[in-house]
């Protein structure tokens, strides 16, 4: 018996619906959209069973459904990488500013469905399990100076969490997971934490978060943006990580 992991894929996408925002050219902000893509992660876990998938269907320099809608309590903000993006990675302005309006328009009509359906996943889970396990999933660059992070270590796989929605059992397993497959692996290096609906966020033990954070050299070509042969033994590796942690036995 099992039952399903809700897996979070933020920034596979690099589509950009429209250019009305950037001061940068078309093709250089597909440029950015592409550097900062997780790439692939999506397809990472088509052959994983027991899943509710929430994707963000545009780039995350539109719209960032990782980070928290008010820039006030979102550290990212300060480097110009809050929700609506005002930089590039590495400090280039990107897009003029963001009018209220305009600001409300794009929450809407990307934001807003991406956190409902999450919670309304989380929802149906603690109604029909008791509880909620959530897997935000995130590839990494090798090497990197994004959002002031600069020479840190970059394991295989770096698993974020905190104390109230980090679950001790979960985390054995994914670790183990790690070993298992000769993954190195860190918990929150050089990224930390995960992403819990606003509703539950602080509030609610019995909702499971953790992010994977999976460096990219281990999938894919980063120079090509390519996959690369491992691709498919990582894809396989975490269809079968799926099925450990969505155990109910």
């Amino acid at each position: 018996m099992s039952y399903p992991v809700i897996v979070n894929i933020p920034h596979a996408s690099v589509e950009i619906p429209d250019f009305d925002d950037y001061v940068l050219s078309p093709d250089a902000v597909r440029r950015e959209a592409r550097l900062l893509a997780d790439l692939y992660t999506d397809e990472l876990i088509d052959d994983a069973e027991n899943v509710e998938r929430v994707v963000a269907p545009v780039s995350r320099v539109y719209v960032d459904t990782e980070r928290f809608a008010d820039d006030d309590k979102e550290e990212a903000a300060r480097y110009g990488m809050g929700v609506l993006y005002t930089k590039t990675h590495d400090g280039v302005y990107l897009r003029q500013p963001v009018s209220e309006e305009r600001r409300s328009e794009l929450l809407k009509k990307w934001y807003k469905p991406h956190h409902a359906r999450l919670t309304h996943l989380v929802d149906t889970a603690l109604s029909t399990e008791g509880k909620a396990l959530i897997i935000d999933l995130h590839s990494y660059p090798t090497r990197f100076d994004m959002l002031g992070i600069k020479g840190k270590y970059t394991p295989d796989i770096c698993i974020g969490c905190d104390a109230i929605h980090g679950d001790i059992t979960v985390l054995e397993t994914l670790v183990n997971w790690c070993y298992e497959n000769k993954y190195t692996c860190a918990i929150n290096n050089p990224f930390s934490g995960s992403v819990v609906p606003l509703k539950h966020y602080e509030k609610n033990k019995t909702v499971t978060s953790f992010m994977l954070e999976i460096r990219r050299s281990l999938y894919m070509n980063e120079e090509a943006f390519e996959k690369t042969a491992s691709f498919f033994t990582l894809k396989n590796a975490l269809a079968g990580l799926i099925r450990k942690i969505s155990s109910k036995d």
